[in-house]
């Protein structure tokens, strides 16, 4: 097994935590004690280094909110579909959270099985808890959005009641299952987001019992001093022994097929780190496997022997993976359709089956194949609203052209079948950026002399192909002139 290969696991799972504005800040210790230590998962963020409190143009939501909330005037989301603006507010208030200190916690849930051999969610109690201060305003205002544009008199009912001199809201629709119930309000420095009866409740019993929290718990205390929890930017925690607990047999099993294919087998708990020393981000994983802990380091620690342009110097931070990444791909893939019903993993294996064929193109054997390590991810360009996962991913080539090709020949096929959806459609520039165009230009990828280039949108991909041209002294003539196909 390679040391890629090796890394992948606590590679896979770092990278959900890893936001567009990873702060040089620390954990809040309020936030560890917060989170209820028999919680299935919980993840931490130690907040943008913008003023979260400020709400002004500047911070990261700024330009999000003006856009959102303003859309309608100026007609600037016309074009957007119903699911697309649900988006689009999802982002925007995920991108108004990454300003403030806080914690993410599934603290239990129920699956109900189907006929189909999948399962659907018949009960969640989770929540989020910010470290506010005191400074609320921007979260009531971001509640108060989606309260206007998604709840109506007809089917919501919204009630409130009074605890230490705060008020807090519940809101219950009848277009959701019982079970969704959401419950939010201030409670001292924090504000505090839940969904399922009780479970606002729970926090606020577990901000005042410290030894039901995580920052009692042993297990984690070490965890987080190993893997350098305590200065870390984010972080985030599983307990699949909880999770296997909560399950059926039938779900048990799934959950046991994803951490084999994430080579996780035996892993009945986990945390994952990532922090910053200067532009370099670093992430390391403890685990509880059987009755042995492991510490792993995941990422390199610099930027030895990477070609010039790679890292731009107007990045705000980049990490390099030294993982392979057909791996990569190919177990995120596995990971993915192992959560699915027997039937839904068919249809999804038989498209892509399908697309293949008619291409004439192998994705493992005639593009992944050629993909090499190590992968660096790094935010320039900068995401105008910061949103989470919309940075640029630059992956080496061994043969550029064969890649070029057949990206070609498969997307090309990918961009009639997406057709028939009127939701979505696949487009390819005149220099050979192809992209997904549903009313948001985005995400894009292009080829550029030995790289694969991956970014939110096809201006970022172009910036990225110039950077390294001019970074070589070469002339970005080797990207492709033909005419985009019709």
């Amino acid at each position: 097994m390679t040391t890629g290969l090796r890394r992948l696991p606590s590679l896979i799972a770092a990278a959900i935590f890893v936001a567009p504005s990873v702060a040089l800040g620390s954990m809040p210790e309020s936030l560890v004690q917060a989170v209820p230590k028999d919680s299935v998962a919980s993840y931490f963020v130690a907040g943008s280094d913008s003023d979260a409190a400020s709400g002004g143009a500047a911070s990261s939501l700024g330009l999000a909110a003006f856009v959102i909330e303003h859309a309608q005037d100026f007609g600037l989301l016309s074009a957007l579909s119903k699911r697309t603006r649900i988006w689009v507010d999802e982002f925007a208030a995920i991108s108004e959270l990454l300003d403030y200190p806080h914690a993410g916690v599934l603290l239990d849930f129920r699956a109900a099985p189907r006929s189909d051999g999948g399962h659907q969610l018949a009960g969640l109690h989770a929540a989020l808890i910010l470290r506010t201060d005191g400074a609320n305003t921007r979260i009531e205002q971001r509640i108060q959005h989606l309260l206007n544009s998604y709840t109506n008199n007809e089917n919501s009912t919204l009630s409130h009641r009074e605890r230490d001199g705060a008020a807090v809201f519940t809101l219950r629709d009848g277009r959701l299952p019982d079970w969704v119930e959401l419950t939010w309000g201030a409670v001292g420095d924090h504000y505090i987001v839940a969904m399922g009866a009780g479970s606002f409740e729970r926090i606020v019993a577990t901000m005042a019992d410290r030894t039901s929290s995580l920052a009692d718990d042993a297990w984690f205390s070490k965890a987080s001093e190993t893997a350098g929890g305590p200065a870390a930017s984010l972080a985030g925690q599983i307990r699949f022994d909880a999770a296997r607990a909560a399950a059926d047999d039938l779900l048990v099993s799934k959950i046991e097929r994803v951490q084999e294919t994430l080579l996780l087998t035996g892993v009945d708990r986990g945390l994952w780190t990532l922090g910053r020393r200067a532009r370099i981000i670093a992430a390391d994983a403890f685990l509880r496997r059987g009755d042995r802990d492991e510490w792993v380091p995941i990422t390199r620690s610099g930027d030895a022997g990477l070609p010039p342009g790679v890292i731009p110097d107007e990045a705000t931070w980049y990490i390099v993976l030294d993982v392979e990444p057909r791996a990569l791909i190919n177990t995120v893939s596995k990971a993915y359709l192992s959560t699915k019903s027997p039937q839904a993993e068919r249809k999804s294996r038989e498209f892509w089956e399908r697309l293949q064929e008619r291409a004439g193109v192998s994705i493992d054997a005639d593009i992944l194949a050629h993909l090499r390590e190590p992968m660096v991810i790094h935010d320039y360009p900068q995401h105008a609203l910061r949103l989470p996962f919309a940075w640029t991913r630059v992956i080496p080539l061994d043969d550029p052209a064969a890649v070029r090709r057949n990206l070609d020949h498969l997307l090309d096929v990918a961009r009639v079948e997406l057709a028939k959806e009127a939701s979505i459609q696949l487009r390819r520039e005149a220099d050979g950026v192809w992209y997904l165009y549903f009313g948001i230009a985005g995400p894009a990828l292009a080829v550029a002399d030995d790289r694969l280039i991956i970014s939110f949108s096809p201006e970022a991909v172009r910036k990225n192909i110039d950077l390294l041209a001019r970074s070589r002294s070469v002339s970005p003539t080797t990207m492709p002139t033909s005419p985009p196909a019709p």
